[in-house]
């Protein structure tokens, strides 16, 4: 990872707020806020050292940087720095200072003309004179000689390295106005014990508590509600802050009131935005999605309903309801037959507003009936019924039921056969969108307005075309609409029949409680092989390196000898698509026998990439952070000793040491997907947006890297970093016992590109860890 110090202006200095501090000035540079000494002004060019890094040895001896140690004591006095020239983030008197910044003049014993120097300028050295470098301790460096050696590259050409995730404070400036940004942060949630969990095939659901490895409980994946496997069950330690949702069901008989209790960060799907939200972001009267028992329509079910309600039929909520006049009782007796069992026949009559005795028919209240409908019929108060939307559903079939109700033959002895359809009903708008499907299926055809009446006409050639199509579908008794030399043809006999399935239906939060337990109570959460299950009828989301499925090049035996003896490539290798796993830089050559830093716990990393197996498609490759521990007694990331931040406020709140699990119960890891892409076989990569990010870990039952938010960047630099500023602060989304590390920002599009910003308090644990004997791994794959 690259370290940079930069010439820049130092803004916004002032005096340090405590009075009795008289020697010390409080900046800005990057937005980042440190302590400085009483001879810088305000708006200054200066040198500004980011945290992290190294000063060389010959810039601090020539600008008397090192304090001078005491023989006798070994305290230091005077001076920045010791002899290993660390810049820190730390406090001074009580104010935070994020770097070091000097004078210009520091610089000028290597001979540079200071005057030039231009703001914005990045630099590690001058006039050939090292001034700084990153900072990397010598434990790092005895781990780059542990973790295993890339293979050669072009044995995998199309699994890339991950590229280094750059500061946004001193990268902020190569983000577009206009671009898409995505913020995530790392987050988790689980249920009290006795949440009810919704299964497959049973008619109750079960406690949480109760659910065992195997079951088979409700998921949904690519939007369809299917079984789900449970493969892990979770039982966490407790925890004192807990939500308590009400929602409230409009049912077809009353009202359903429902409660569900968990942590503040578990997740909720809408199905009306396609995305999870978060309990505690859930608001009063909010929509929700809840699950409902149902038969789910057919393709052709949904054809004929389409049919039926643009013609005679009318819709009541979750049903269709259609009349006809008792000779064409035959035509009411056809459609039932072919709709199966999600109608009946009504055993009553009922007069016409012209006289006509009718008898009518219903389907059955359906909850896919109005979940179809909501999906083709305007919701907007602007007059208009229909969307776009119909033309996904609307065929030939769809046209016969239509023709039957509303359409007529226009026959003449002067002229060949014609057809009209009558259309009055619908506006301008809505009658377009008919006339237009109709189009879609290869007949020409006009909109017509005679006296306010919309009709569809069909020249002779159309109108042929049209009633060769729809004829197998008309049954005898309306065959008097269609021209004679069609009224002999054969009538197709179907039916169809709907299954029982889970639907979406919406509903509303009535309330959303915060509940504090001074005793807490412990937590619950399942893994399943679609990432997420059903409580409540609510479907809910349950809780660094790359693999991809990727092209190898294989050489033979044969091509080996015969390469061998010609001492030149003769047989090229064989092209044979595989599952690689790797850091960010390094091919891990043998999974099964681990040489990494973490020694024989390192099997973490073989289980972890296993996890994707056989879910990858051909070319994908994923990237992700695995988290937790590597086994009962060893954590991937260390534990740190809070007492060493000299903070009495930071170690009340979170204790004396900080054990960086992200949730985790012991000798168990998880992975946590950041990015992925597609590489084809000429070795180019593409990106997949963040939905697709989404899309695909459902798919695989993989978590993601959770949204903060998403929206478009309008340029303005400040109120981008005052965001991010903020949102990397405070208790971590993942468990309250350990501090938040902070946010990545990334920019949405084909090529990867992100920014992360760490918390203050973060930046001061990470420096502590380093100076424990501990390997910063991230820096030690950095080869």
């Amino acid at each position: 990872m690259t370290y940079n110090a930069f010439i820049t202006r130092i803004k916004n200095v002032r005096k340090h707020p405590d009075p009795k501090v008289e020697r010390l000035q409080i900046g800005e540079c990057f937005g980042q806020q440190i302590v400085v000494g009483l001879d810088t002004k305000d708006n200054e060019l200066v040198a500004y050292f980011p945290t992290d890094g190294k000063l060389s040895m010959e810039f601090m001896e020539t600008n008397n940087l090192i304090g001078k140690k005491d023989s006798v004591t070994g305290n230091r006095t005077g001076g920045y720095f010791d002899e290993r020239g660390k810049v820190r983030t730390q406090k001074f008197r009580g104010e935070k200072s994020d770097g070091y910044v000097c004078a210009l003049s520091y610089l000028a014993y290597t001979g540079i003309d200071i005057t030039a120097l231009q703001e914005g300028t990045p630099f590690t050295e001058l006039n050939g004179h090292k001034i700084c470098e990153k900072y990397i301790t010598q434990q790092t460096q005895e781990a780059r000689t542990k973790v295993a050696k890339p293979r050669e590259k072009t044995k995998y050409p199309c699994f890339h390295e991950h590229p280094d995730t750059e500061q946004l404070a001193y990268n902020i400036g190569e983000l577009k106005s206009g671009s898409v940004l995505v913020l995530t942060e790392k987050v988790h949630g689980c249920f009290l014990a006795d949440t009810r969990v919704k299964l497959w095939e049973k008619p109750r659901a079960i406690k949480i508590s109760k659910i065992k490895v195997g079951d088979i409980v409700v998921g949904m994946k690519n939007e369809n509600i299917i079984p789900s496997t449970v493969l892990k069950v979770f039982q966490g330690s407790k925890s004192l802050v807990w939500n308590e949702i009400k929602i409230k069901r409009s049912g077809y008989i009353g009202e359903l009131l429902s409660v569900i209790r968990c942590t503040p960060n578990h997740e909720f799907w809408i199905n009306d935005i396609k995305e999870y939200v978060k309990a505690r972001e859930l608001s009063d009267g909010q929509q929700i999605s809840i699950l409902k028992k149902s038969l789910i329509l057919t393709q052709e079910q949904k054809e004929i309903l389409l049919g039926i309600y643009l013609g005679d039929g009318y819709l009541l909520s979750n049903h269709i309801e259609f009349w006809h006049k008792i000779s064409h009782e035959a035509y009411t007796d056809y459609i039932i037959q072919t709709l199966g069992n999600i109608i009946y026949k009504s055993n009553r009559t009922k007069k016409s507003g012209y006289g006509t005795l009718m008898r009518g028919a219903s389907t059955l209240h359906i909850a896919d009936i109005e979940k179809f409908f909501n999906e083709i019929l305007s919701d907007k108060e602007d007059g208009n019924k229909l969307t776009p939307n119909i033309e996904k559903y609307f065929t030939i079939r769809t046209l016969a039921y239509l023709y039957m109700d509303d359409g007529s033959l226009t026959h003449s002895n002067l002229q060949e056969d014609r057809a009209a359809i009558a259309v009055c009903d619908y506006n301008d708008h809505d009658a377009t969108i008919i006339k237009n499907c109709i189009e879609r299926l290869g007949f020409k055809c006009v909109l017509h307005n005679s006296s306010g009446y919309n009709r569809i006409r069909l020249n002779k050639d159309s109108a042929d075309m049209m009633f060769n199509a729809i004829n197998k579908y008309i049954p005898e008794v309306m065959r008097y609409k269609l021209p004679i030399q069609y009224r002999m043809s054969t009538v197709l006999k179907e039916q169809f029949n709907s299954d029982v399935g889970y639907v979406f239906i919406d509903s509303i939060v009535v309330s959303n409680n915060t509940i504090v337990s001074k005793r807490g109570f412990k937590e619950f959460d399942l893994q399943t092989t679609t990432g997420n299950y059903t409580v409540g009828n609510s479907l809910v989301h349950n809780t660094s390196q790359r693999t991809g499925h990727t092209i190898e090049l294989k050489q033979t035996k044969f091509g080996h000898f015969i390469n061998g003896i010609f001492k030149r490539e003769i047989i090229h290798p064989v092209k044979d698509y595989g599952y690689i796993c790797g850091t960010r830089r390094v091919v891990l050559r043998d999974l099964d026998h681990p040489t990494g830093y973490y020694g024989e716990n390192e099997m973490f990393r073989k289980k972890a990439h296993e996890m994707f197996a056989g879910k990858l498609h051909k070319g994908e490759t994923v990237y992700y952070e695995v988290v937790g521990w590597a086994n009962k007694d060893v954590l991937i990331m260390p534990v740190v000793d809070n007492k060493k931040l000299n903070d009495k406020e930071f170690v009340k709140k979170y204790g004396p040491k900080t054990v960086f699990h992200y949730g985790c119960p012991v000798d168990t890891f998880d992975v946590i997907v950041y990015r992925m892409s597609m590489t084809n076989e000429d070795g180019h990569e593409v990106d997949y947006d963040w939905n697709t990010v989404k899309h695909r870990c459902n798919q695989m039952a993989i978590k993601h890297v959770p949204e903060i938010t998403k929206f478009v960047y309008d340029g303005n630099k400040d109120n981008l970093f005052a965001l991010c500023e903020q949102m990397a602060v405070g208790n971590s989304l993942l468990t309250p016992v350990h501090l938040r590390e902070g946010v990545v920002i990334r920019v949405d599009g084909s090529q990867w590109y992100a920014l992360k910003h760490k918390s203050f308090a973060f930046k001061v644990l990470e420096g502590i860890i380093k100076e424990t004997n501990v390997a910063d791994m991230e820096e030690a794959q950095d080869v």
